[in-house]
Parts: structure tokens; sequence; C-alpha cells
């Protein structure tokens, strides 16, 4: 015939059991997290490490750009100028692909004979 088994022995077993499966529940838990601190402290030395090149390569460029103002408001006030001038001269802008080069950027009006008179 089988033993009996006492409540309280029982109850112990069942404390000591629930204890264990919790603390080991607990410690999986406490490796995941430095598991993910591990990863975090990575990526962010990472993205350190990528600022300082950027940090590095920005300051390289910065001195070739600093002309680069000048330059460009050169450029804008030519093309103001520009605009201005077909304005006074009654011009359009050509239809269809930009032509690039210096003499034909514009089209005066249409004549009665049908034929585009390049502008200067």
């Amino acid at each position: 015939m089988p033993q009996r088994i006492s409540p309280s022995k029982l109850a112990a077993e069942f404390v000591v059991i629930f204890v264990s499966v919790i603390l080991a529940l607990l410690a999986d838990d406490w490796r995941a997290n430095r598991l993910l601190i591990a990863e975090e402290r990575n990526a962010l030395e990472a993205m350190m490490r990528d600022l300082a090149e950027d940090e590095t390569d920005l300051n390289r460029l910065s001195g070739r750009l600093d002309g680069f103002e000048e330059n460009a408001q050169f450029a804008v006030a030519g093309m103001l100028e520009a605009r201005t001038s077909t304005k006074r001269l009654g011009c359009r802008p050509s239809k269809g692909r930009p032509d690039t080069s210096s003499t034909a950027r514009f089209t005066r009006p249409i004549p009665a004979s049908g034929k585009a008179v390049a502008s200067r």
C-alpha cells in the first residue's frame, strides 16, 4: 500500500517548487535585460562613432564651401536679372525641354509667319 504524504510536506514541496520556478523566471528576465542593455550600449557607441565621422567629414567639407554663399548669391542675382530682362522684352519661356545654350533660352511671341525667333 502506498504511503500517504502529510499535507504539511505537500505544502512545503509546493512552496519549494513555486519559489524555484519564480527564481528561474527572474534570473532569465535579468539575463535578457543585461543582453538588451549591452545591445543598446553597442548601438549608442556605433552612433557616437558615426557622429564623430560625420563631424570630421563636415569639418573637411566646410573648407570647400567657404565661397559657396558668395557664388550662390551671384547665381541668384544672375537668374533674377535674366528674369527681369525677359519680362521687359515680352519674352516667354520656351516649351518642352529647356535649351541651355546662351542664345536660345527664351522665344519671342510667335509672329504672323508662324516661326519662333530666338532672342539673345
